[in-house]
C-alpha cells in the first residue's frame, strides 16, 4: 500500500493514503437499455407513472423503439395527439354487457391497426379482467410479439388504456 505521492509522507500531500477505489467504467450509449448497455431508439416510458426513466448516472434510460410505439398507442387517448389516429378509443365503451369482450378487442385491434398493418406487431390475444375491489371497472391486457427483433421475438403483455 502506497504510503504517499512520490518520496511526500501521507497527510503532507494532495495524494492520501492507501489505494483509490476503481471508478465504475463509463457508459457512453446515448438512451442505454439497463439490461444490455445497448443504446436503443426510444426513450424509456414508465407504464406506471407515463414519465421518462432516468440511469443512475442521469441520462435518459431507453426502449426500443416497437415498445414505445405499442405502450403509446395503448395509453394515448384517440384525438388527443398530432397525429390524429394515434390512440385508443375506450371512451367509446360504455356498457358491460352483450359484446363487450368483442368491443374491447376491437378498441385494441384499432389503437395497434398503423403498427400492425406496418408488419412491426403481430397482436396475439386480448384478455379482460374485473378490476379488484370495482364492479365497474375492468383492466385490459393484450399479448403481443415484436416482428423487428427477428426469430427471438418474445410475447410481451400490456395494460390497454390510461
Amino acid at each position: 500500500m502506497p504510503v504517499g505521492a512520490g518520496l511526500a509522507p501521507a497527510g503532507t500531500s494532495y495524494a492520501g493514503y492507501g489505494t483509490p477505489d476503481p471508478g465504475a467504467v463509463p457508459n457512453n450509449s446515448t438512451l442505454p437499455d439497463t439490461v444490455t448497455g445497448l443504446p436503443r431508439g426510444g426513450r424509456y416510458i414508465n407504464p406506471q407513472t407515463g414519465s421518462y426513466q432516468f440511469t443512475a448516472d442521469g441520462r435518459l434510460q431507453g426502449m426500443a423503439n416497437v415498445n414505445q410505439l405499442v405502450l403509446l398507442a395503448a395509453t394515448t387517448k384517440i384525438g388527443s395527439s398530432v397525429l390524429p389516429k394515434l390512440g385508443q378509443n375506450l371512451a367509446g365503451i360504455q356498457e358491460q354487457q352483450g359484446d363487450f369482450q368483442r368491443q374491447c378487442a376491437t378498441a385494441v385491434a384499432n389503437a395497434l391497426s398503423d403498427l400492425v398493418r406496418s408488419k412491426l406487431v403481430e397482436l396475439l390475444s386480448v384478455t379482460v379482467q374485473q378490476a379488484p375491489g370495482n364492479p365497474d371497472g375492468v383492466a385490459i391486457f393484450f399479448q403481443w410479439r415484436d416482428l423487428t427483433a427477428g426469430p427471438n421475438a418474445q410475447e410481451n403483455s400490456t395494460r390497454f388504456g390510461p
